[in-house]
């Protein structure tokens, strides 16, 4: 998790599809050690493993947008994210910023995500938070997404 910690940041605002290529070619290998179930167990997550795990959806969301990569790497490394946003990390601190990032979603999407992070996270569940997150960074505009 560090390791995508420090290096995922190089990415810049607007990488180009060979970089992405690249990036998620070697991210990939690298996140299903750092967010496996084994290296998870009893983990405590820390606030640098937050912003791989964000690092890595904005990874993922930028190869969807250009087209970068397989379908079944796209759903492996969101099946990880979701995993580890549900079962290892205390989202109820995020959620004020993710509001933030929901405002900036255009349209009926941006207010249903508006509407589901508003909700009283015990109605939502786990899941229903860590899904939450995954459809924000899936959904504000890629500018918004700075890697700082």
């Amino acid at each position: 998790r560090t390791a995508l910690r420090i290096a995922l940041p190089w990415l810049g605002k607007a990488p180009d599809a060979s970089m992405l290529a690249c990036v998620l070619s070697t991210s990939l290998p690298v996140a299903r050690v750092g967010l496996s179930g084994g290296a998870l167990v009893g983990a405590s997550l820390k606030r640098g493993d937050i912003i791989a795990l964000l690092l890595l959806a904005r990874l993922l969301r930028l190869c969807r947008a250009k087209g970068v990569g397989h379908d079944h790497e796209h759903e492996e490394l969101e099946g990880m994210l979701r995993s580890a946003f549900e079962h290892s990390v205390d989202i109820a601190p995020m959620v004020p910023q993710l509001q933030e990032l929901a405002q900036q979603v255009p349209g009926q999407r941006g207010k249903a995500l508006q509407r589901q992070l508003d909700a009283p996270r015990q109605s939502l569940g786990r899941a229903g938070v860590a899904g939450a997150v995954l459809q924000v960074m899936d959904a504000v505009p890629i500018g918004s997404l700075s890697a700082a």
